[in-house]
């Protein structure tokens, strides 16, 4: 294995060998623990506690698949064993090289919900609803003989335990109790539950019982005097499985929910026991797994109705309960739906889930090794044979598997498809492994740009190394995804192992986008202040009606004012000011330039270089008047130099230079009644007109309307009466006009009125 300086070392090289010259670093995905590995898919593999990806215990099907709920699996011998099976409700007795044998099969839609094997030609079970326990006995070549063995007087029987005396423990719910079947079929009741079901239970060392409940949550000690203890209040509303280890500790697995509240005992009726039937619907298993969920506990029905799926929520705990009490929750899950727990001889918990088929493999202190998927939904049932053996009873797709208890021969580990953002270049692929004498490990890998792996892709590339420790050149086509196969093949029952994998990769530089570009309107004027200050308008001489049009939008509103407080407006005659916003997908630094030219024209003349800022104010007084546009470019070659910098362009909206002032002429004067009547014409030979403003003796500017309504031509007429004073008709007036143009510019003329 490569010492820890050895692995930085490598992954240094790397990061300068691919685009050496770029300032741009290259970037790794890597997986070196059981949540990273986890996200790739384990094929014949599994996780164990330290996080590595080894061999999988060896998995055959002892019998399925077929439709159904796997409720209980018992063994029967060394090679055969017994499967309580609902949807329709059968007892079946399946073993290796034969086919299955249905010992019972259930009228209507009565379920087998629990069942305890004595040896390999007797099986007791329960019926829900019926509440009926049942023997059935048979051999090889024989008549299978089915008999009513005992009334529990309760809706539904949910575990079954047989004791070494012979008796059988028996676990029901509506009303929950634990009874014991004597060998003579008496029934007594030993522990009264009230309206918390007995859905599971485990025997104890010198003839006792642990039970589980399933309406609030409570792990019950039965001790050979028949006193109860309750060991455990969980906070999870069922324990469903329980397992007793050799070392005295027991393991109560519990599923979410909320807890039920206490309430009377009740006693069967019955008009309950009378109920009708209980439709169970079961599905193959769709293409998502994760969004199935496992059948729930069925309720007794007034009227047949339609048929309906059962479903409850995921998520769940393992609780430890030592011999001296203590209690300790020492693993949890919010995905997987918990269904089952047995204790191997070894020490090692295994804990079978849905929705994905799951088996987890823990130790005394709830480390998790994700160990194995079954081809069923849920790993509904489990049990361990004589041979040492773990039988899974999977559900949905009903089946029966034998889990080890060596490893398989070979399996393979496919990582998560990884995303480099952007098309990119795949460098190296390292890997620590441990190969065992005779072991071996082939690794592959593979590229493409859709995020689901398909046809599209390149094809799978053979890597090259040199050991178990090693580094290979992908040589991959440049694409956005990446994904590695490693295929482990194991000798002599040693698994090799893989501790860590890890890609380096640089995405290809991407172009900057320009998202907005505006020309402000004419003599706006930004400037980047070098200190804050709550006056964001600059002073204002300019006092004409475009000037204080200007300036009143700089203050009250508009994209200039919400700009970066830093920025100072202000307005100035003849200058334009062009904004932008424009971001790089890379987040590279980026500089700007603007050229200019006229409308009609073909060539670009350049206006500014080397902009830091996302907006350029230019004195546009020296310009001929006309219709102009400016080009933005942007780029990237802060972060991107030597030629792999990208760039983008925006041409801007028209907008006309105009530094003509405009004038005033044609001036009449004509005596009406009232005084004097004016006329008299604006022009702008430039633009158009914007405003016209009159002052008469002196006095103040007022707005003057031109004869159309609008200003807004090169040529406006206006017409004014200017009162006489007094009664003297030869008295004379003066009157001062001011023109104002869209662009900013004044002109004006000074007459006498007589």
């Amino acid at each position: 294995m490569r010492r820890p300086v050895e692995w930085v070392a490598l992954v240094s090289i790397l990061c300068a060998l691919v685009h050496p010259v770029s300032a741009v670093t290259a970037r790794s995905w890597s997986a070196s623990t059981e949540a990273e590995f986890a996200r790739g898919t384990l094929d014949g593999t599994a996780l164990d506690q330290d996080g590595r990806v080894g061999l999988a215990p060896e998995l055959s099907t002892l019998w399925g698949p077929e439709q159904g709920i796997v409720w209980a699996v018992q063994p029967a011998g060394s090679d055969t064993a017994f499967v309580a099976l609902s949807g329709p409700g059968k007892v079946l007795r399946v073993g290796e090289g034969r086919d299955p044998e249905t010992w019972f099969e259930a009228v209507e839609e009565t379920l087998v919900t629990a069942l305890v094997a004595n040896g390999s030609d007797e099986v007791l079970f329960g019926l829900s609803p019926d509440g009926t326990v049942m023997r059935a006995r048979g051999g090889v070549g024989s008549e299978t003989v089915v008999e009513t063995l005992a009334e529990t007087e309760a809706l539904f029987i949910w575990s079954m335990l047989r004791r070494p005396d012979g008796a059988v423990w028996i676990g029901t719910g509506v009303p929950g109790k634990l009874l014991r079947l004597g060998p003579g079929g008496e029934i007594e009741t030993v522990f009264d539950a009230g309206d918390d079901p007995v859905r599971t239970m485990a025997p104890l060392p010198g003839g006792g019982v642990v039970i589980g409940t399933g309406g609030r949550g409570r792990v019950v000690r039965i001790d050979p005097d028949d006193r109860a203890f309750v060991l455990l209040d969980a906070d999870e509303t069922e324990i469903v499985s329980i397992a007793a280890a050799a070392d005295g500790r027991i393991y109560a697995l519990a599923t979410n929910g909320a807890k039920q509240p206490r309430a009377q005992k009740p006693s069967p009726s019955a008009s309950a026991r009378g109920a009708g039937a209980v439709h169970v619907v079961v599905t193959p298993p769709p293409d998502d797994r994760e969004n199935q969920r496992t059948p729930a506990e069925p309720r007794p029905q007034a009227q047949p109705k339609a048929p309906q799926s059962f479903k409850t929520q995921p998520g769940g705990g393992l609780y430890r309960i030592d011999a001296d009490g203590t209690t300790r929750r020492i693993w949890e899950t919010t995905k997987d739906m918990p269904f089952a727990v047995v204790a191997g001889a070894n020490g090692t918990l295994l804990v079978g889930t849905g929705d994905s088929g799951r088996v987890h493999a823990l130790d005394r202190e709830g480390r998790s090794a994700r160990l194995l998927r079954i081809p069923s939904n849920q790993v509904s049932a489990m049990a361990i044979d004589p041979a040492g053996r773990v039988l899974l009873g999977g559900t949905t797709d009903a089946r029966l598997e034998i889990l080890g208890p060596g490893p398989r021969s070979e399996g393979s580990y496919l990582s998560p498809a990884v995303d480099a953002g952007s098309v990119a270049d795949w460098g190296r692929l390292l890997w620590d492994a441990a190969l065992p004498r005779g072991a071996s490990l082939r690794v592959q890998a593979r590229s493409g740009n859709t995020s689901e792996p398909d046809d599209t892709w390149s094809p799978w590339v053979d890597l090259e190394s040199a050991g178990s420790d090693s580094a290979a050149e992908t040589t991959l086509p440049a694409a956005r995804w990446f994904q590695a196969r490693f295929e482990l093949s194991a000798a002599r029952g040693d698994s090799p192992f893989l501790r860590r994998i890890e890609i380096a990769y640089q995405a290809r530089n991407r172009p900057p986008v320009v998202t907005g570009m505006t020309v402000e309107a004419p003599g706006v004027v930004w400037l980047r202040s070098p200190t804050q200050s709550s006056f964001q308008v600059g002073p204002l001489v300019a006092d004409d009606p475009i000037a204080r049009k200007v300036s009143t939008s700089l203050r009250r509103g508009g994209r200039a004012a919400r700009a970066t407080r830093t920025i100072r407006k202000s307005y100035e005659a003849g200058a334009r000011t062009f904004s932008w916003e424009a971001e790089d997908p890379d987040s590279d630094r980026l500089r700007y330039s603007l050229a200019i030219r006229r409308d009609g024209a073909e060539d670009w003349f350049p206006l500014a270089v080397d902009l830091g800022e996302k907006f350029h104010s230019w004195d546009a007084r020296a310009m001929p008047d006309g219709v102009y546009r400016v080009r933005l470019t942007v780029d990237d070659s802060l972060d991107n130099p030597n030629g792999t910098h990208r760039r983008s362009e925006r041409i801007s909206d028209a907008f006309r230079v105009d530094n003509t002032r405009p004038s005033v002429g044609d001036y009449e004067v004509e005596q009406s009644g009232e005084g004097y009547e004016v006329r008299f014409v604006a022009r702008d030979a430039g633009g158009s007109v914007a405003a016209v403003e009159v002052a008469v003796d002196g006095g103040e500017w007022k707005p003057l309307s031109p004869l159309d309504g609008v200003a807004d031509s090169e040529l406006e007429s206006y017409r004014l009466i200017v009162e006489r004073i007094g009664e003297n008709p030869a008295g004379a007036r003066s009157m001062i006009v001011r023109v104002t143009d869209s662009s900013g510019n004044l002109g004006g003329a000074m007459w006498r009125i007589d």
